[in-house]
């Protein structure tokens, strides 16, 4: 789960991070002119990566709903004395501007904090834009809490302070720069690429559409896992427990059944039935279920299981137990239909 850095100052000094992490990376310094739609900036002072380059700055309506910090990348050779812009990825100052593309979000588990962006792709010709770049690249779009309950979708750029940073950032950097190239070829105007185009398409309004039903109650989920864990060790005493096996919980399982040397059985409670929730499910079931350990995957009711996930997961030997929340309550399992 990934929660937006809302607050002005721990955004101010997640760009700041950013920014000095790119440069400690960099070969060195390059002046460039940069050119943008409608005007150029001259004697930019950019920092390279090989043949990539990177410019920071502030916009100059520090008072307006529009203002941000500028992060911009793109391609760049000695030959040359001016540069463009391959992609935008310029954050807000505070959080309340849906148009600007980047943003910053940290991990509820690992705390490491990532630029993300909107997947929006600019550069005024037909063809280039978020649905054909995300159907073009096959990157993921990731879903982003806020404080509020809401939730933001965006695409992980990079840690803003890792060692490989710089390295990763630059990989999304020239995927948008391919993205445009295969626009300039045509490749996208090809009957194979417009049928990906579709069914992307299709795909993306089916998880957006999920995404917006269950944006009031995501919050509700996360904050409650603890009290779902509860009820459903509930559940399964009430069940018997075999002799000389007891209820086990550590940082690996939500919850286990067994000696304190041997898993005889595993569940892993998710918040949401979206892809990335139940994927990590199952890894986390598999890695450590050992063979011939039952395990369980528990998912809330009111989401939609995706097209194959039950006939997946019996083919992994995966039992599914359903959950719903209600008012101080958990009820489990749900049989379906009821």
């Amino acid at each position: 789960m990934y929660i937006m850095l809302e607050g002005r100052a721990e955004i101010a000094a997640a760009q700041k991070l950013l920014e000095t992490t790119l440069k400690s990376q960099s070969d060195g310094k390059q002046k460039k002119t940069i050119g943008y739609p409608g005007g150029n900036m001259p004697g930019a002072s950019v920092q390279t990566f090989d043949a990539w380059w990177f410019w920071s700055g502030r916009s100059s309506k520090e008072n307006s709903s529009a203002s941000r910090n500028l992060n911009w990348f793109g391609q760049w050779t000695d030959e040359r004395h001016s540069v463009d812009i391959t992609v935008e990825i310029n954050t807000a100052h505070a959080p309340d501007s849906a148009r600007i593309g980047g943003f910053f979000a940290r991990d509820a588990n690992t705390g490491t904090v990532y630029l993300f962006h909107s997947g929006k792709v600019g550069g005024g010709k037909p063809g280039v834009g978020k649905q054909a770049f995300l159907a073009w690249s096959k990157l993921e779009l990731n879903e982003v809490v806020t404080a509020n309950g809401k939730s933001r979708s965006g695409i992980m750029v990079g840690p803003i302070d890792d060692r490989n940073a710089s390295a990763t950032m630059l990989r999304y950097v020239k995927s948008v720069a391919g993205f445009k190239e295969a626009v300039d070829k045509g490749v996208i105007d090809t009957p194979t690429f417009q049928k990906t185009l579709y069914e992307y398409g299709e795909y993306y309004k089916e998880w957006w559409g999920q995404v917006k039903a269950r944006r009031a109650r995501r919050l509700d989920y996360v904050s409650r896992h603890g009290e779902v864990v509860d009820a459903l060790k509930q559940w399964r005493e009430q069940q018997g427990l075999p002799k000389g096996r007891s209820m086990r919980k550590n940082q690996q399982v939500d919850l286990g059944v067994g000696t304190p040397s041997t898993l005889d059985e595993v569940y892993e409670v998710k918040t949401s039935t979206d892809r990335t929730c139940v994927y990590g499910g199952i890894g986390q079931l598999m890695v450590h279920g050992r063979d011939g350990c039952r395990r369980v995957l528990v998912l809330p009711d009111d989401g939609a299981l995706f097209k194959g996930l039950p006939a997946a997961l019996s083919t992994l030997g995966i039992e599914l137990i359903r959950y719903r929340l209600g008012r101080g309550k958990v009820e489990l399992p749900v049989v379906a239909g009821k």
